[in-house]
């Protein structure tokens, strides 16, 4: 009997997040994931609705049963790229080593092949590509590409991995560059100036429609995405949101026509219908926070959607906590409880692809947290805690899949 590697089925976890609000910073970070995932990954079967494990579209590869090998990444901002194996069984992170990665890799999304690991600078207004090897870690490939703006903090992959999509928050713009044969990418295609701030930018299953949250404008920007050209159409509207919302991460439902969107200023998680134009209607917001709460004390950052499709997670900047919400079997959230994310300033979150661990980047205390979920009601129990270095802003799970012979 032998082991092989094969590069199949990447899931992404988004990040997100700049600069400490209360420290009058500005922005920068981050699927989906974002990154871009789809399907579940109780089948890790083919293609369905976008998942909480990256952005939107896209297909966990792999079947049924296939074992996976967990690499994690960790962005930081002393400027380099960090790489741990986890084991599932303790939560515990070993380092694989580091690879430079610019400035401030504050954000990382994968191919849906697991093959590629795309990065922003956003101290340089780049976006860098990476490939996988054969021991989880990182070689630089091709040439950095610019973003087309200022502080890039958000970078997805499209459902047919043909496009990187990159959200800048300072410059005001969204920009698709193409991924090639190579898994480098090449200059943008594309540049479009939704709202101010854009903080994320995903599409949606099918790959024909990208959202793009835009923190300054209170707005979600819409539009028609073209998988074969890599062009961005506004859509006739955006959604809108109460003016101070601020939002800054979406996700999507893994079947029903549900996006969740979290509100940095707000505390808030919003749910959207999507109509059949892929508009998102009829918004329904709770609060991420506990009774009595200091709201004025708290950023949301980051948001993800269980594999299982039953529970989500945000992130509380200041409460420095994981909200949970109960998914009902129409999308609907409810708030059910919140766990201390035993560090300081939750910028991003991930959850590994098996569903069974989620992990925290406490952004100003340095360090990883990993805690069990539990899968049959979503709760969370803390694990083990490695510090990293500087000023961790994204955190994933990009597991490698191991066929048996």
């Amino acid at each position: 009997m032998r082991n092989t590697l094969v590069f199949s089925g990447l899931l992404t976890l988004a990040a997100c997040g700049d600069s400490d609000p209360a420290q009058g910073g500005n922005g920068g970070n981050g699927n989906g994931n974002g990154g871009d995932g789809a399907g579940t990954s109780a089948d890790m079967g083919g293609a369905g609705a976008g998942s909480s494990d990256g952005g939107g579209g896209g297909g966990l590869g792999g079947s049924s049963g296939t074992p996976s090998i967990p690499y994690v990444y960790v962005g930081t901002g002393a400027g380099v790229i960090e790489a741990y194996l986890l084991d599932r069984s303790t939560g515990a992170l070993t380092s694989i080593g580091e690879v430079s990665a610019g400035n401030n890799p504050s954000f990382l999304a994968g191919s849906l092949d697991s093959r590629y690991v795309y990065a922003v600078d956003e101290g340089a207004s780049e976006v860098l590509a990476f490939e996988v090897a054969g021991d989880g870690s990182l070689v630089e490939i091709g040439e950095r590409q610019s973003s087309e703006g200022n502080g890039p903090a958000y970078v997805s992959v499209d459902a047919t991995s043909q496009w990187a999509l990159v959200a800048n928050y300072g410059g005001g713009t969204v920009a698709v560059l193409p991924i090639l044969d190579d898994g480098s990418l090449g200059a943008a295609v594309d540049v479009e100036s939704p709202g101010e701030n854009p903080h994320s930018i995903r599409t949606d299953a099918g790959g024909t429609h990208a959202y793009v949250p835009c923190l300054g404008s209170d707005i979600v920007a819409q539009f028609d995405f073209d998988p074969a050209t890599g062009q961005l159409t506004p859509m006739a509207s955006d959604a809108t949101l109460p003016n101070g919302t601020e939002p800054r991460h979406l996700e999507f439902h893994p079947t029903a026509p549900r996006v969740y969107v979290i509100g940095e200023e707000s505390d808030t998680l919003t749910t959207f219908t999507v109509d059949g134009s892929g508009g998102l209607v009829d918004p329904v917001a709770i609060s991420t926070l506990p009774n009595g709460a200091d709201a004025d004390a708290n950023f949301c950052a980051d948001l993800h959607m269980h594999p299982n499709g039953e529970f989500l997670y945000g992130s509380n900047r200041g409460h420095d906590s994981i909200a949970h919400f109960s998914i009902g079997g129409g999308g609907n959230a409810t708030a059910d409880g919140h766990t201390p994310t035993d560090g300081s300033w939750p910028r991003n979150f991930g959850i590994d692809v098996e569903g069974g661990t989620l992990l925290v980047a406490n952004q100003q205390s340095d360090e990883v947290v990993t805690f069990a979920i539990d899968e049959a009601t979503g709760a969370l129990s803390q694990r083990t805690t490695t510090p990293t270095g500087s000023s961790p802003s994204w955190v994933g799970v990009i597991p490698q899949w191991v066929a048996v012979d």
